[in-house]
């Protein structure tokens, strides 16, 4: 009877247990479905609001991403020609060093992720200061375009001639020359004035481009089909596309470009065209 009782309750834990196990295999726990394969957390940085266009001033512009929505700046990744910084207290830095031509876009990194930040110059003309060589040994530029910094000039003997060329704003710039350390005014320019010290300088005036002004170009929306965006440009135009703060890849054909999106894309693109005439734009194309 024992036995019979025995064999009983072992029957009765058995069932209760097989009841139970069902259990175990029912839908996750939301913090369990949260770290299923396919769910990425969102990127911040395409939530950002867009940032404007950074107009390069002269040879050297800082920038400060206080009141963009950045947290701060890890690292910045240039361009060909151009020196990017991260100043001690924060501050973006950017040197020109070469020929850059007229949009850039840059990658900073930061705690939200990447942003593609558009630089353009600001109708910088290329101004080349240029000193015949009488047997000198190293000769610098130094005036208003550098900030009086001769670390920032140092010329390059071509042929006969010492050179260095500073894409500037139309505008006056004192300037003198430091031949093998001895400051020395040009000698061939009629323009002459002094210095805050009262010393004499040469003056370079740099006039603006054409004597007529050319309306800036336009890039018109033909359709938004899909993920692609289709835009129509004017001759000789050169676009950039921006998804917020993000650069999108861009197809050109002749006068017809095409923006490829990122599958659920949402937020607003940009479209900048640049040719002869300057920037143009942006075409404001909300994504939904």
């Amino acid at each position: 009877m024992r036995f019979l009782s025995f064999l009983l309750l072992f029957f009765t834990l058995f069932a209760c247990k097989n009841e139970q196990s069902p259990q175990e295999n029912e839908t996750p726990a939301p913090e369990q479905q949260q770290q299923q394969p396919g769910q990425t957390t969102e990127d911040k940085a395409l939530a950002l609001e867009p940032i404007d266009p950074i107009a390069l001033q002269g040879v050297r512009t800082r920038w400060s991403w206080i009141g963009t929505g950045i947290s701060g700046v890890r690292s910045v990744k240039s361009v060909p020609g151009l020196k990017a910084e991260i100043l001690p207290e924060g501050d973006l830095l950017f040197t020109i060093v070469g020929d850059i031509g007229s949009l850039n876009v840059v990658q900073l990194e930061t705690p939200e992720g990447r942003v593609d930040l558009l630089l353009r110059e600001a109708g910088n003309i290329p101004a080349a200061f240029r000193l015949k060589d009488k047997g000198y040994k190293e000769v610098h530029v130094v005036g208003d375009m550098n900030n009086w910094d001769a670390s920032r000039g140092l010329m390059v003997k071509k042929g006969k001639v010492w050179e260095l060329i500073f894409p500037l704003p139309p505008g006056s710039y004192r300037y003198r020359f430091v031949v093998d350390g001895k400051p020395m005014p040009d000698p061939i320019n009629p323009n002459k004035g002094k210095d805050d010290q009262g010393q004499p300088v040469s003056v370079y005036q740099i006039k603006p481009k054409g004597g007529s002004k050319q309306a800036l170009p336009e890039v018109e929306l033909v359709e938004v089909d899909g993920p692609v965006v289709h835009l129509h440009l004017p001759k000789g135009g050169i676009a950039i596309a921006l998804l917020n703060n993000r650069q999108m890849p861009v197809k050109m054909q002749d006068e017809e470009a095409f923006v490829q999106l990122p599958p659920n894309a949402r937020g607003t693109l940009r479209v900048y065209v640049q040719n002869e005439a300057g920037l143009g734009g942006p075409l404001v194309v909300p994504v939904p």
